[in-house]
């Protein structure tokens, strides 16, 4: 018999181990991705929360400014909008009281994980806190959306 009648021949293709071993990888990198990319996903919509309170910060904040009085810096007092009641896709309102701004978010992002803003007007600046804030924690399956504030600010000049 000649040499090359027992000529080794070249594997083709992947055998059945190495598939198994990349299925079961993509699965356990799948588990881990999924939950996060979730909770991404609601912080996300949760910005919204922030962005629809800014204009309410800034009238907040020029208010102060002239009037030094968080009573007189209510929904519709010099110069602060009125409450939103007319819901977005992830917030169902904003609502003003004596400077403290109250956004509630929809069911889309968490009910429960309402924003609670409150400032307080120092020498040079409108500090804002969020202490208060429901978003600081978990509520139910939902991980806390925000963290505290630091208590810095802009300044209201």
């Amino acid at each position: 018999m000649k040499f090359s009648q027992y000529k080794r021949q070249v594997q083709k293709g992947f055998t059945l181990i190495e598939l198994m071993i990349v299925v079961a990888i993509i699965g356990i990198l799948a588990a881990v991705a999924l939950p996060a990319y979730q909770n991404y996903m609601l912080k996300a919509k949760f910005s919204e929360t922030y962005a629809m309170a800014s204009p309410y910060q800034l009238a907040i904040g020029m208010c102060l400014q002239m009037t030094s009085d968080l009573k007189k810096c209510g929904a519709e007092q010099n110069g602060v909008p009125p409450n939103m009641t007319k819901p977005t896709p992830h917030v169902a309102s904003v609502t003003v009281t004596e400077g403290v701004i109250t956004v509630t978010p929809t069911k889309t992002t968490n009910v429960l994980s309402t924003l609670i803003l409150k400032p307080t007007l120092t020498a040079n600046a409108v500090i804002w806190d969020n202490d208060a804030s429901l978003c600081l924690k978990a509520q139910g399956d939902t991980p806390p959306l925000c963290t505290a504030l630091e208590k810095v600010s802009g300044n209201a000049s």
